[in-house]
């Protein structure tokens, strides 16, 4: 790409300059920054020339429309649709050749609304907000008011049977579901679901004196559990229990 500076008026440069393309045009023809034809077109202002304008040449050009009043009747978003390009690639494209495209302008806040709830039961607030050209704040705000329910697209398969839940551990229910288990657990919360119980909750003796016959590895062979949680327990709750001197018998 030539520099701001280093661009010869030659009379082919000054015709092209001085044509009627626009900008981006221009700029791929002459090699240069689409900011600066501004700047050259003030510089060769009312100069006369006998030169042609530059054509660029087929396979210079990309697989993007010439024509300016194409992209002023479209989005940035629209565009990357009917091109299947990303938008942001499109919209790096535009700010390259000066390409105005049509602004999102301001969302509408109100529409003619339907008033039959069967209507919203069978979309979603977006899907309701795409069909009456609104954003998804106002239709959730207007069903809201009127109080209508949307549909609603489960992400996860949840069994409505609460039986099945009792059936299975947490642990099951992660692993048959496939889901986090911060989800299950904010689920089952939510629902106010009894799941069965894993094996590693343990039903404590409430005797005192239970413990006090028992050392820490007889605790943990009686509940089937490790010594580090037998002897947590204890610890935590001052429970006494047998010791074990290196003189027993």
């Amino acid at each position: 790409m030539i520099c701001k500076d280093d661009l010869r008026y030659t009379d082919d440069v000054i015709a092209t300059l001085q044509s009627d393309n626009p900008s981006w045009y221009i700029a791929r023809a002459l090699n240069i920054h689409v900011d600066d034809v501004g700047y050259h077109f003030e510089e060769v202002r009312g100069l006369k020339h006998h030169g042609a304008i530059m054509v660029i040449q087929s396979d210079e050009l990309s697989d993007y429309p010439t024509d300016l009043a194409w992209y002023s009747s479209r989005s940035v978003k629209q565009i990357g649709i009917e091109l299947s390009k990303p938008w942001r690639e499109v919209k790096q494209h535009c700010v390259e050749h000066g390409i105005v495209t049509k602004g999102r302008g301001r969302p509408r806040v109100t529409a003619d609304f339907p008033t039959s709830p069967e209507w919203y039961a069978m979309r979603t607030s977006q899907q309701a907000a795409d069909e009456l050209q609104v954003s998804w704040k106002v239709i959730r705000r207007h069903m809201h008011h009127n109080g209508y329910k949307a549909r609603i697209i489960r992400k996860h398969p949840w069994p409505r049977d609460v039986r099945w839940y009792e059936e299975r551990t947490t642990s099951q229910i992660i692993e048959a579901l496939n889901v986090p288990q911060g989800t299950v657990y904010e689920y089952i919360k939510k629902h106010g679901i009894r799941t069965k119980y894993d094996g590693y909750r343990i039903t404590w003796p409430s005797d005192p004196e239970w413990f006090a016959s028992r050392t820490i590895s007889q605790i943990a062979d009686d509940l089937d559990i490790n010594i580090t949680s037998a002897r947590t327990y204890v610890w935590r709750h001052k429970l006494a229990y047998r010791k074990v001197r290196s003189n027993d018998a």
